[in-house]
């Protein structure tokens, strides 16, 4: 039996990038990578120590491991072992087998990899320390020779020298020109080696109803429900919000080796209006829940509006893009800071900027303008 090597190197502490994984809303934590925060699927993946995942299940140099992944939808799926280290490998899809090559899931279907019965499995190796295991699922086939690619026609297995922040940036690059709702990314986590004594970091797990609400750790953003997210032992202030409900907010204390789980019922927010009179009649939008409305000038479709909100910009934003998605329009740029978003977005060949701006103290204004 061919063994193979399989390397997943010690994870970084958390590691928030610059302005363009703002743009993306990527976040690297011990426990996940999260570059998408719009799926409309779901992509599960574990090692065969804990099909659950909810642990993070140990492995000696040496030992065989088994990786399992399912989606909800049909779906193209790529595994990646992420390194801290800066080695990364496409485990799928691979050279090895039939198996290998297909990496096209249906719905519900189940797959390990390596398959049973194959001549060939993957084989810890050191060094030793807190490992993942990267799966990203997408509607459409994605070109993946940026994250990583073979050495040779002999080589098995496709592989980068890409740092963990460089693979995030690649791979939101990948996925840029793709609906956001059509990719979803998961991790599975295991531990290689002997535990140390001390484990440094415990893990907030935090749920909602409805699912897909931005979370917030002491202020920054750390990915969407449902989450799981590797901190220090410590206390932190949770946030769990959407345009369209109240914000909860709780306290939790993390404890190294331990899981805090939240589970939140989101309210409605009392501060949306009964009916809201929209600030762009042509493409319907309606003004972020409870802000006031002090100038609008308004053409035949472009328009420009100016309002106070206590309310971040993000959450505005996320309030306007919310709209525009439903109604089938696509975003095709994004540029955000901590001040002003830039977007443009096309449909059925007619396209239009966006540009929301902080205005001051709770004063934002924002343009429309078609081409």
């Amino acid at each position: 039996m061919q063994r193979s090597a399989f390397r997943l190197l010690p994870v970084l502490s958390l590691l928030l990038l610059g302005s363009f994984a703002t743009a993306q809303r990527i976040v690297i934590s011990p426990q996940s990578i999260v570059v998408n925060p719009l799926p409309s699927f779901a992509v599960d993946v574990w090692v065969d120590r804990d099909p659950s995942g909810r642990t993070e299940p140990s492995y000696a140099v040496g030992d065989s491991i088994q990786i399992g992944v399912r989606t909800t939808e049909d779906a193209f799926v790529y595994l990646f072992s992420v390194g801290a280290s800066g080695e990364i490998v496409q485990l799928l899809p691979n050279r090895y087998d039939a198996g290998g090559r297909d990496h096209f899931l249906r719905a519900g279907t189940t797959r390990t990899f390596p398959p049973p019965g194959e001549r060939y499995d993957f084989v810890i190796q050191p060094p030793s320390g807190p490992a993942k295991v990267m799966a990203v699922a997408s509607r459409r086939e994605l070109d993946t020779r940026t994250l990583a690619s073979f050495a040779n026609e002999r080589e098995m297995m496709a592989s980068s020298s890409n740092s963990e922040e460089g693979f995030a940036r690649a791979l939101a690059i990948v996925v840029q020109p793709l609906p956001q709702a059509s990719w979803v990314t998961a991790t599975a986590l295991y531990h290689v080696g002997q535990r140390p004594a001390q484990e440094a970091f415990g893990t907030i797990a935090v749920t909602s109803q409805p699912s897909g609400a931005e979370v917030f750790i002491d202020g920054a953003f750390v990915g969407f429900t449902p989450l799981r997210y590797g901190a220090r032992a410590g206390r932190y202030d949770v946030e769990v919000h959407t345009p369209r409900h109240a914000t909860a907010r709780e306290a939790v204390e993390v404890r190294a080796g331990r899981v805090v789980d939240l589970d939140v019922v989101l309210g409605p927010d009392v501060r949306a209006p009964r009916a809201a009179e929209p600030i762009n009649a042509y493409l319907g939008l309606l003004p972020y829940p409870g802000s006031v409305v002090t100038r609008s000038e308004v053409g035949r479709r472009d328009s420009e509006t100016r309002f106070t909100t206590s309310a971040r910009l993000r959450d505005v934003y996320a309030h306007i893009h919310d709209q525009l998605t439903r109604d089938g329009w696509r975003r095709t740029n994004l540029e955000i800071d901590d001040d002003e978003v830039e977007a443009e977005y096309r449909r059925d060949g007619v396209s239009f900027e966006l540009e929301l701006e902080r205005d001051g103290r709770d004063r934002f204004k924002l343009e429309i303008d078609f081409d």
